[in-house]
Formats: C-alpha cells, structure tokens, sequence
C-alpha cells in the first residue's frame, strides 16, 4: 500500500515537472528573436516581416550586405567567423502608393529622418541576422574568400 502511494505520487511529480518545463519552453520559443534564414530560398515563399510602432505604411525593402568573415570560406579547417556585416544597398517603396522612399543611391547618415529611421532599423536587422547564419550549409562555399555579398526582400509592417 506505502509503495503504490509513492508510486503514485512519484508519478504525480514527474507529470507535473514535464508539464511545466513545455509550458516554459513553449513561453521561451514564442518570445525569442526569431532569425530567419536568409542563405537557403524558401520553397514555401514565407515573407520576412518585421513589424514596427514607428510607421504608417507597409514597406518592401530590397536590399544587399556584405558578409567580412575572419577566414576564407573554403577553408574548412578554420571555425566561420563573422567579422562584418555592411549594408551596401536599399531600395524601399511603398506597398499602397509605390512611392520611392529610399533610392539605392541613399547613403547612411543623409536624408529625411524618416529615411535614416528605415535604414537604421534594417541595418541593425541586417547585422543581427547575418551573424548567426548557418554558413555550413552553403553550397560551393569552396569558391568564396573572405567577402560574400548577399540580397534579399524584406517587408516593414506597422505593428497593430
């Protein structure tokens, strides 16, 4: 009878530990920064969206970075390392009216400050998210050195 008690309270114990480290876990996974993958195309066409407070229009950013690793990447031998990430262009136009926001011409520090606020948050964006790429997986990684450039689309969205 003593045992069948501990049993079940035993039981009772680990139901009641696992059901808490998933709820815990779950709670983690939703609040967490999520890094999209930005080196493999989606088969699925999902859209990168960064949802914001600070804007009134729904935006589509075309853009290019340049990726400055410590060591070549067909060096396989050495662990990836990035060392930095510059955004070299940006286009961004309105979704509603089409309207030319920035001009691949736009240069950082220059322009209205509404500008300077879009290319601030997606160059932050940028940076974080070409750091902790899996550059592993890259295809023919054997024929590129210390600078890759990439490009992408990415949509800005007022946060609601």
């Amino acid at each position: 009878m003593i045992y069948r008690k501990r049993i079940f309270f035993f039981l009772c114990f680990l139901l009641f530990t696992f059901s808490c480290n998933s709820e815990n876990k779950e709670n983690i996974e939703n609040n967490k920064d999520k890094i999209p993958d930005l080196l493999v195309s989606d088969p699925n066409g999902e859209k990168k969206i960064i949802y914001t407070e600070d804007l009134n229009d729904s935006l589509k950013v075309f853009f290019q970075v340049v990726v400055d690793f410590e060591y070549p990447l067909k060096d396989t031998t050495k662990q990836i390392i990035v060392q930095n990430v510059r955004t070299l262009l940006m286009s961004v136009s309105s979704l509603t009216t089409g309207e030319n926001i920035i001009d691949y011409s736009y240069r950082d520090g220059t322009g209205t400050d509404y500008q300077k606020y879009i290319w601030n948050l997606c160059t932050n964006k940028f940076n974080y998210w070409y750091r902790h790429q899996p550059y592993e997986i890259l295809m023919e990684k054997n024929m590129w050195e210390n600078q890759v450039t990439f490009g992408g689309i990415i949509y800005l969205k007022p946060r609601e």
